[in-house]
């Protein structure tokens, strides 16, 4: 896969900086990404159970060139064996069990450019002299850049069992374990520069480990007639949990040598965290002459704090869900109501978010057309047309979620 742009953001930039003086024009900035991969699945299922063994080989190339090259070219092999069992035995008991271990090289480079530091050390030494100005001037644009190349490789191993049981003809119990380690991708590790679309300058660590997280859930399901309910328990226990932590204002103030463009400076960092919340959806259907509708009412809610204290950044607020799905002859209809709670269990150096409310609805039908078939899909977005911000995003103030929006689909299946 290969992409080329230019961020909007830059032509307002070069006007401000007259970059036309000096004769320097930012050009497209190209994303390769080459990868191949290969998988095998082997079935040895029984009369009393599911056997499956898979084995896959992935490699991927990733290169940026051009201005917006945060992240130097890299290179990732991996070498995945699963094993996969299910089962029923006659206790009504039903197990499903799961193994998998990888196997992944991760071959990169960071630069570090070295001018900042010179420069400041220059100044203080020069501070006072006629030349003082002169020297600064020169060592600014004296910058020193040092790759340093690496190879890292990780084992991981990955484990996971469901066992659910009907308690009763209307209701079923369903525990849920795993043990699950993940390995750093190529961006915690290697990336170094400014992240545009993100507005940040993002710097890796290539002393990151793997995480290990403990996943422990438990799920209640009670289902009489057209009346349905589930109502699930989650507690997650991460060790070396992976995230972008930003830096404060105080820390970016006291950065007087280099403020990375304007961006916010954010370090990929490890620390133990516990994510825990529930999932809640109870509905009923109702049948007509003419189809069935279904109305559902849910809610869910993940909480995530730090071992050392504070919370994680980033986090979804619990949301509120009341959906309404229309199933007839000729057309399905289906109206969506979503009441997103603000967030205030917020990290250090993030900013909270307001609530807001999400109202879509949609009409779907078919329409034959000789030998092919016209499926048309009539659309309306945010309909209240609330202001949105997805606390889970990086640009949440500088781009919010679309507002109203009204549109047709049509697909012609040939």
């Amino acid at each position: 896969m290969i992409e080329q742009h230019s961020e909007a953001g830059h032509e307002e930039a070069g006007a401000a900086e007259d970059h036309d003086e000096h004769g320097h024009e930012e050009g497209p900035t190209q994303f390769t990404n080459q990868s191949q991969e290969f998988g095998l699945k082997l079935n040895f299922d029984q009369e009393s159970a599911s056997h499956r063994v898979v084995l896959n080989f992935a490699s991927e190339d990733i290169a940026i060139i051009g201005e917006e090259a945060f992240l130097n070219p890299n290179k990732s092999d991996e070498i995945t064996a699963g094993y996969y069992f299910s089962r029923d035995f006659a206790s009504g008991l039903h197990v499903d069990f799961g193994a998998r271990f990888d196997q992944v090289k991760r071959r990169g480079s960071l630069t570090e450019h070295d001018d900042h530091e010179d420069h400041g050390e220059d100044q203080g030494e020069d501070q006072g002299e006629d030349d003082g100005d002169d020297h600064d001037k020169e060592a600014g644009h004296d910058e020193a850049a040092e790759t340093q190349q690496y190879k890292l490789d990780f084992s991981t191993a990955s484990f996971a069992a469901t066992l659910s049981k009907p308690l009763s003809d209307n209701l079923e119990l369903s525990l849920g374990l795993a043990q699950v380690e993940r390995t750093p991708s190529a961006v915690e590790l290697f990336i170094n520069g400014p992240h545009l679309a993100a507005q940040r300058f993002e710097v890796g660590d290539v002393s990151l480990e793997s995480e290990q997280a403990r996943n422990v859930e438990l799920s209640v399901a009670y289902e009489r007639g057209s009346v349905f309910s589930k109502v699930s328990l989650f507690n997650n226990q991460i060790t070396d949990y992976i995230y972008l932590r930003d830096e404060s204002e105080a820390e970016h103030d006291g950065e007087h040598d280099d403020d990375h463009g304007g961006l916010i400076l954010g370090n990929y960092i490890q620390s133990d965290a516990r994510f825990r919340g529930y999932e809640i959806e109870f509905g009923f259907s109702v049948a007509l002459e003419s189809g069935t509708i279904r109305i559902k009412l849910a809610r869910d809610q993940t909480l995530a704090d730090f071992d050392s204290g504070g919370s994680v950044p980033r986090i979804m607020p619990s949301r509120n869900l009341l959906e309404i799905n229309g199933d007839f002859a000729k057309f399905d209809a289906t109206l969506s109501y979503q009441n997103v709670n603000d967030q205030q269990r917020i990290a250090q150096n993030e900013l909270p978010t307001d609530s807001y409310n999400a109202l879509k609805v949609s009409l779907r039908t078919a329409f034959d057309i000789g030998p092919t078939t016209l499926a048309t899909t009539l659309f309306a977005r945010n309909i209240l047309d609330d202001i949105s911000r997805r606390h889970t995003s990086f640009v949440k103030e500088q781009a919010p979620l679309p507002g109203r929006n009204i549109g047709l689909k049509l697909v012609l299946a040939l």
